[in-house]
């Protein structure tokens, strides 16, 4: 450029005519203001395209946070991946010192706390002073995401502001809560592509949260329907063997009864002769055994039949009668017995000899469980319209392959002891017939914990 200008003015002063060189200087000029502008334009140029050349880098970083919260949400349904997920796309937005996700309640009394990072109870108590203050609600009602100041912190001296970033958690015309940011960036620094961003991560955060409550809800039905078609399929199982062991009892009975009283009178007139008694003797054992047996089968008839008293029970006041019923037996068997029970549980209707023989039965196999000694746990809880009762041992475990024949009639890991498999199948029954369920989680080496849940008085 100042070439050119050289040459213009060598060739203005070899002009004999001053009008010339008048005449060259301004086209000089003008040219100087031409290039001068070229030259400002070309600046302004530059400048807009590494603006252009910014935002669409901030763009892609934006769409990849995007993408990644999108991945993770379809790549699982564990909430808690995703609102981690949540927090660390939020975090490449807007720098946070804490994070949370409140949920409402269902009756929308409350809110819950379902996800804060870092964990932090100050933080909690603010967000909920802001919804005593109905802060929140406004927020809602806006459908759009809001920054406020935090109101319980003043700016004094070189302390920095606080503020809130509450983004609505909304699916459709449904509010499942809200997802807050506290942050001393200020509110004025805030774009409107920020907020679009933000929107985005949280309208996509709320269909993930209401997918992972479907399911879970889902599952929760599949578990209840698994159980009542394995109770439905047990009940029946237990009324037919009832009918066949009631049937068998009686017709055993009789018979075994003429066998055990001729051996008797065989004794007494050869009890002079010990090779004979000797052979009596295991005829009169084992018809004894079998007369046990017997009795057995009737009993669990009769505990299949519809017959029962029930009245309102304290189930404390019945676990703690148990307890004194066994207390010695367990200590000398080197088993610590603990007894933890709720206060105050309501009243179940059931029939207290029925539901005491189930305790001692299951407090009799926990003992079968831990021949070495151990601890055994009976704990009362309330649930929401049934009263739970844990027995919780620390003996052998039962092996997963035998938990779900546990409760089968007849079925029994210690036959060598003359068991006939039947107490667990009364139980199971007893517990059935009283609108109850009974379950065994067990653990091979750790112990067993048999629950009992019997529904309280006037529940339907």
């Amino acid at each position: 450029m100042y070439k050119k200008l050289n040459r213009l003015l060598e060739s203005s002063l070899k002009s004999d005519s001053s009008a010339s060189v008048v005449s060259a200087l301004d086209r000089l000029s003008a040219r100087v203001e031409a290039l001068e502008e070229e030259n400002r334009q070309l600046k302004e140029n530059l400048a807009q395209f590494q603006r252009t050349k910014l935002d669409l880098r901030t763009s892609i970083d934006e769409l990849i946070q995007v993408q990644k919260l999108s991945e993770t949400i379809t790549a699982t349904l564990n909430l808690d991946a995703i609102l981690a997920s949540l927090a660390e796309s939020s975090r490449q937005v807007v720098e946070y010192e804490v994070c949370g996700v409140f949920l409402f309640k269902p009756d929308n009394s409350d809110l819950e706390a379902l996800y804060v990072d870092p964990p932090s109870e100050e933080f909690k108590d603010r967000v909920h002073f802001q919804w005593e203050e109905g802060i929140l609600d406004w927020v809602i009602e806006q459908s759009r995401i809001s920054v406020f100041p935090d109101i319980q912190v003043s700016p004094v001296g070189c302390q920095k502001e606080r503020n809130f970033v509450v983004a609505p958690l909304s699916l459709k015309e449904k509010n499942l809560g809200v997802f807050v940011l506290y942050t001393d960036r200020p509110k004025d620094a805030f774009t409107n592509q920020d907020m679009t961003l933000l929107s985005i991560l949280t309208d996509q955060t709320a269909i993930a949260i209401e997918n992972s409550r479907l399911y879970e809800q889902l599952e929760q039905a599949n578990q209840r329907l698994k159980r009542s078609q394995s109770q439905l399929i047990q009940s029946e199982k237990m009324a037919a063997v009832g009918q066949l062991a009631n049937g068998m009892a009686h017709e055993i009975n009789n018979p075994l009864q003429i066998i055990l009283s001729k051996v008797q009178l065989l004794l007494i007139d050869f009890e002079k002769m010990p090779e004979l008694v000797e052979g009596l003797k295991l005829i009169e054992e084992n018809t004894v055994r079998i007369a046990r047996i017997t009795k057995a089968l009737l009993d669990f008839a009769d505990h299949n039949s519809a017959r029962s008293e029930k009245a309102p029970l304290d189930i404390n006041s019945l676990i703690q009668k148990v307890a004194s019923l066994v207390t010695y037996q367990l200590k000398c068997s080197g088993i610590k017995l603990i007894i933890e029970t709720e206060e105050e549980l309501p009243l179940v209707k059931a029939d207290s000899s029925q539901i005491e023989q189930v305790c001692l039965n299951l407090i009799s196999n926990a003992r079968h469980a831990m021949p070495e000694g151990g601890k055994l746990t009976i704990k009362t809880s309330r649930g929401d319209e049934f009263v739970q009762v844990d027995f919780m041992d620390t003996g052998e475990g039962i092996p997963e392959k035998e938990l779900s024949r546990i409760f089968e009639p007849f079925f029994t890991t210690r036959s060598n002891q003359g068991n006939p498999g039947l107490g667990l199948s009364n139980s199971y029954g007893i517990i059935q017939r009283h609108g109850g369920t009974i379950e065994v989680q067990s653990q091979v080496g750790k112990g067993s914990t048999f629950t009992l849940r019997l529904p309280v008085e006037g529940a339907e």
